[in-house]
């Protein structure tokens, strides 16, 4: 039999986990705000799924949300890289340099093993009519395991910070209207 104390101790702990996975369900279901972000529970076809935190391990890393649409995936970064001077709206040399940056890591990546290969397609600017405000580029990866993928990458700049967008599929599954249809929003909704 167990103390009065212990009994205390053991059903605080099961209330704490309680908590704990209610608000990862919440989170879950309802998306996350983070850097005065919203990530919301859907962005097209694609659902949130969960968030990962590098501002606490290195100020102005930020953090980033992952959908999934079945076989294909998105991460979307919201990030300050601890610079204030970060515009408020689309500025395309700030934008672009950025896009240019993200961009390089990809090809390294694969150079450092992560990826068979890497290869840039095309870049273009999203919308594709008006003003761009994305500055994004198209990606043939082949996997470790040799699974042939699309990738998309997009950047910009907005409320003094940056966004990365990562949509990713089996090749042949991004289509135009589909990457659109996910990009777009960030620009206006959230």
């Amino acid at each position: 039999m167990m103390s009065p104390r212990t009994n205390n101790v053991l059903a605080a702990a099961v209330l704490v986990f309680g908590l704990i996975a209610g608000a990862g369900a919440a989170q879950a279901e309802g998306g996350a705000t983070l850097l005065g972000m919203r990530f919301p529970a859907r962005v097209a076809s694609f659902a949130f799924q969960d968030t990962t935190d590098y501002e606490s391990r290195s100020a102005g890393g930020g953090y980033s949300a992952k959908y999934l649409n079945g076989r294909e995936w998105a991460d979307v970064y919201v990030y300050t890289l601890g610079r204030s001077n970060i515009p408020q709206t689309y500025e395309s040399g700030v934008s672009k340099t950025q896009y240019e940056q993200a961009a390089s890591v990809i090809p390294k990546a694969a150079q450092m093993g992560a990826y068979r290969s890497a290869k840039p397609l095309k870049a273009f600017s999203l919308p594709a009519r008006g003003t761009p405000r994305f500055d994004c580029g198209r990606f043939a990866i082949v996997s470790k395991e040799g699974q042939a993928n699309d990738s998309v990458l997009c950047v910009t700049n907005r409320n003094g910070k940056f966004i990365k967008v990562r949509l990713s599929g089996p090749k042949g599954s991004l289509t135009n209207a589909e990457v659109s249809g996910f990009i777009t929003p960030w620009l206006r909704d959230f």
